[in-house]
């Protein structure tokens, strides 16, 4: 028996004998404690799920705590507390679902932690208790429900709705069923004013015993599940208690001086107090069609006048709305400049990017993003695009490397003048104008200080990636990392820089396809930190092996194919394995980039190979993020299954947990979700999933979209390159391997799998390909050698 399941069964049968003994917590009543279990991690409200969470409130029960902070030995010490003399630790149990990539594993990792109450601590500040969610308020949710509570049944009608909502489970079993209803009426009593009650099922402790001792997942599938009930009680809660907040503002504003007694025509009123407060606090505007407008009023949509503008007020549910987004109607939607910043950098913080300084200039910027680990570092970036034509909105996209979240953003705020929308228009230009010189200045100033590195190098061979990938060191060099330091362009924005001085660093020469260096990117030695140069060119660079340069290969008359690829490691090992010349374009949107600029110089006889990445993980990418962002087990035996490329020539099956992908929205632990499959055309292989999702703690929906990047590159760079009849069509390469394990994607994870030979044999099924091989792997072209390096000294 494995460890993690072991522990299951301990877990279960220590619930079991506590039901069979009638003193579970879930039977019991949880009347003295104040909220859920959570601990606070950099400042952050973690909350304690599952199993673990029971545990606690169990224990808490038992003690008589009543403050539901529990904090690790390590974060007691960092804080500077003290533990009690006599204090035992409590020992939890979790799952690690995702690597460090943000993928979910293939199968999950044990992890081990011990917690302290904060009662058992010297040194805690006291905290504020939460107030429960008034019982007026479960009432109305569960009367909009369709269960009318009465005067006095208040807990049967929230029962009853459990009960409607656990059938749609597909569920038969009726103990388990009653269990699950009982852990959900458990938690809401933590959570709402909900009467106790402790004899409620008592008919099935018996059968819940007996299941607990045969079967230790029961247990853990019925928390699950009474999880995702209370969850969807619990949302239906904070969406009344809106609804009173924003009846209260109407209501004030009425009393206010100036304010109307009685409801009149709203669509005339624009600017008497109330509406001019409701406006202030709308959750966004809308674009409804007038033959539109009663349907939206029905569902609480108001008029404001001054604007001419429908809008949502506070607290209402935006997804009622979602009809009428702006987003798809061209409002025109603009907004001063301060207004659209605050709004893009609320934006931003939800997707844990640091939003110190955000500037709306129409270029990419790197910033550092929240991590369990530090902040001193650049996996967020952004940009956001002020209008610059008429009817235009404000655009943005954020990225967070370290989730794998690509989130494109649009301007929702209030309309403007004709007047200020052109003024806003003309500062845009000015702006846009005044980058576009500021980033030539930086770019030509990077291009100097790359050269001048350059010309301190030394060969690459021998350096620690080189030998790491088994790859050659043609066209490479190395440095000391303190050599980088003396360059502004390996520091970051603050000053700070992930380069060593004591390290020594693989550089990558970046040119144009002249020749002309324009950055480097430099690699440490196990490649755990790549960099490129901050404010250098990197759109349309390259790195050429077996040429100078990318003009001096197609004007060479043996030339009869050029490969085309991403990283330094994938392109040399193609070569490798191929003898063709490689162009090396750094990412997938690079080789897009390079292959469009250069499409038309290519020779009618020359066949361009686009040797692309396989990131056919981009399934496991998306259960990460529902893992980590919403608490969706992917690991669970009952999801269904999808299907996804896995080759040129073949596809696998993917699980997906706990996950639903059907379009419609559904509860999680952490919040709600909907997830649509994108299909390749006439296939059952998944090519896109895309995610919308309200997180908890969070008021604006977040996007994601994940997808096989490598692929999608190449078929991109493939439009690019038809150029009709007469010329040599253009050869997509991808790699295919035996094995998944590890998640390979790229051709040096097929040479290190399966040896270089593997490359040829894999190439050598495509007939346009197999047709170049031979040339290419007899003899190596002789015009090979290092790109150009300039004898500058500093």
């Amino acid at each position: 028996m494995t460890d993690h399941l072991r522990h299951r069964v301990q877990i279960a049968q220590r619930f079991g004998n506590r039901i069979e003994a009638g003193d579970a917590v879930f039977m019991q009543g949880t009347e003295g404690i104040a909220d859920l279990p959570f601990t606070i991690t950099n400042g952050v409200r973690r909350e304690l799920s599952g199993v673990n969470r029971f545990m606690l409130l169990q224990v808490m029960r038992d003690k008589g705590w009543s403050d539901p902070r529990f904090f690790t030995a390590d974060q007691v010490r960092e804080a500077g507390w003290e533990l009690a003399t006599t204090v035992n630790p409590i020992g939890l149990q979790y799952l690690v679902s995702t690597d460090e990539h943000g993928f979910a594993l293939q199968s999950p990792e044990i992890k081990r932690f011990q917690v302290f109450n904060a009662t058992e601590i010297m040194g805690v500040p006291p905290r504020d208790v939460p107030l429960k969610a008034p019982s007026q308020q479960l009432a109305l949710a569960a009367m909009k429900a369709g269960f009318e509570p009465g005067q006095t049944q208040l807990r049967e009608a929230v029962r009853g709705w459990l009960d409607s909502m656990q059938s749609e489970l597909g569920n038969a079993d009726a103990a388990g069923n009653a269990l699950r209803v009982k852990l959900a009426m458990s938690l809401l009593e933590v959570q709402a004013e909900l009467p106790l009650a402790n004899d409620e099922f008592s008919e099935f402790a018996g059968e819940w015993t007996r299941k607990l001792s045969t079967d230790p997942l029961y247990f853990f599938e019925c928390v699950k599940d009474g999880e995702l009930l209370a969850a969807a009680v619990m949302g239906h809660v904070k969406s009344i208690a809106a609804e009173l907040q924003m009846t209260e503002t109407i209501a004030r504003a009425k009393r206010a001086p100036g304010g109307s007694t009685t409801v009149t025509n709203e669509a005339n009123d624009g600017s008497n107090a109330r509406m001019e407060a409701l406006f202030a606090e709308r959750e966004a505007v809308l674009a409804v069609p007038f033959g539109e407008k009663d349907r939206a009023k029905q569902l609480g949509a108001r008029w404001y006048a001054p604007q001419m503008v429908w809008f949502v007020p506070q607290g209402l549910n935006l997804e009622r709305f979602r009809e009428w987004d702006p987003r798809s109607y061209s409002l025109g939607a603009t907004a001063a400049e301060n207004m659209v910043i605050e709004e893009f950098s609320k934006e931003m913080a939800s997707q844990g990017l640091d939003t110190k300084t955000v500037v709306a200039d129409g270029e990419w910027h790197n910033v550092s993003v929240n991590t369990k680990k530090s902040k001193a570092n650049k996996s967020g970036s952004y940009v956001l695009s002020l209008p610059r034509t008429e009817g235009a909105s404000p655009t943005g996209m954020i990225m967070n490397h370290h989730t794998g979240v690509a989130l494109p953003w649009q301007y929702e705020g209030a309309l403007l003048t004709p007047e200020q929308k052109a003024g806003l228009r003309a500062k845009t230009l000015e702006r846009e104008a005044e980058a576009v010189r500021k980033q030539a200045r930086s770019h030509d100033q990077a291009a100097e200080h790359a050269k001048e590195i350059l010309a301190r190098s030394t060969p690459g061979d021998g350096h620690g990636y080189v030998l790491k990938k088994g790859i050659s060191a043609e066209g490479l060099r190395r440095v000391p990392g303190s050599v980088l330091l003396e360059y502004e362009e390996f520091h970051g924005e603050s000053g700070a820089s992930m380069v060593r001085p004591d390290g020594d660093y693989l550089i990558v020469p970046m040119c144009r396809a002249d020749g002309e260096v324009r950055a480097v990117q430099a690699i440490n030695w196990d490649g755990s930190v790549k960099m490129f140069m901050r404010g250098a060119q990197k759109k349309g660079t390259m790195l050429v092996q077996g040429a100078s340069s990318l003009t001096d290969l197609l004007q060479h008359p043996s030339t009869s194919g050029v490969a085309f690829g991403e990283g330094v490691a994938t392109g040399a090992s193609f070569r490798s394995g191929t003898g063709l010349p490689m162009v090396i374009c750094f990412d997938a949107g690079n080789l897009e980039t390079v292959v469009a600029q250069c499409a038309s110089q290519l020779p009618r006889h020359v066949t361009p190979v686009l040797a692309i990445d396989d990131d056919q993980f981009h399934i496991e990418q998306s259960l990460g993020y529902l893992s980590r962002q919403l608490g969706v087990n992917p690991h669970a035996q009952s999801g269904s299954v999808v299907e996804v490329l896995s080759g040129p020539n073949g596809s696998r099956l993917v699980p997906l947990g706990d996950a639903i992908a059907d379009g419609e929205w559904h509860q999680a632990p952490f919040g709600r979700y909907c997830m649509n499959l994108v299909r390749e055309n006439d296939s059952t292989e998944v090519r896109e999933i895309q995610i919308e999702a309200y997180i908890e703690g969070e008021t604006r929906m977040s996007s994601a979209r994940f997808c096989n990047r490598g692929l999608e590159a190449g078929r991109t760079a493939l439009q690019s390159l038809d150029r009709g009849e007469g010329y040599a069509q253009a050869v997509l390469a991808i790699p295919e391997f035996a094995s998944v394990d590890g998640r390979p994607t790229d051709w040096n994870d097929l040479a290190k799998a399966q040896g270089p030979k593997a490359i040829r044999e894999c190439l050598s099924k495509v007939p346009e390909l197999a047709r170049l091989l031979p040339a290419a792997t007899l003899e190596r072209p002789a015009y090979s050698r290092a790109p150009r390096a300039a004898t500058h000294e500093r």
